[in-house]
């Protein structure tokens, strides 16, 4: 029973050594290097949140308007703007969505959140331009290939390993395929946003290097 009773107290003088030390180490760092530490964490959470509102956003849009939100040769100039909120069915929007949490949470790592949410929007808006068709256009797709499009870059000046390389391309090729042959699907919208996408990931990191 003595033996039990040994190992308890020693468990616990060990959780409690462990705290203490923890407090310690909190005691040792500055006020400036705390409120640093505060701040990074709080732009973190900013920028875990800015995703999902914006998948929230997508969610809101498609059961509240319809695809009058969608570019086509008929349509109002402002469309090019709204185009990307819109989904053409539920199966897209889900699609969509959680393609656009994945690529946009791998693109944090690499451009701050600002910069990546505005440039894909853009990209987006100037590719529907170039991308009119009597059919009216909608979906995330544009600001998704954006991404695609900047981390084609990222991979290829990377040192991935081939076989990473050559799945990412792979499936870039089989999508941009599917895409082509889709009627319901904008090709040159995709096309045109993937291209952009990597010139401005080359751009952007050509200018950091000066």
């Amino acid at each position: 029973m003595k033996k039990y009773f040994s190992k308890i107290t020693q468990w616990v003088k060990g959780l409690f050594s462990k705290f203490k030390k923890k407090e310690e180490i909190q005691k040792e760092i500055p006020l400036e290097d705390a409120f640093r530490m505060w701040r990074e964490q709080q732009r973190k959470k900013k920028r875990m949140a800015l995703k999902y509102i914006v998948s929230l956003v997508f969610i809101v849009v498609y059961f509240t308007f319809g695809h009058e939100l969608g570019f086509a040769t008929s349509s109002p100039l402002w469309t090019h703007f709204s185009y990307s909120f819109q989904h053409a069915g539920l199966l897209h929007l889900i699609i969509n969505t959680l393609v656009f949490i994945g690529a946009f949470r791998t693109m944090e790592e690499f451009i701050s959140w600002q910069k990546v949410l505005v440039s894909i929007y853009v990209i987006a808006v100037i590719a529907s331009f170039g991308a009119v068709r009597a059919i009216p256009t909608v979906g995330a797709s544009g600001m998704i290939h954006a991404m695609f499009g900047m981390m084609a870059v990222i991979v290829t000046l990377n040192k991935s390993l081939p076989k990473q390389k050559a799945i990412f391309f792979c499936s870039i090729g089989i999508m941009m395929i599917v895409s082509l042959f889709n009627s319901n699907s904008n090709f040159t919208v995709h096309a045109l946003s993937f291209g952009m996408g990597a010139l401005y990931y080359l751009a952007h990191k050509q200018f950091n290097k000066i």
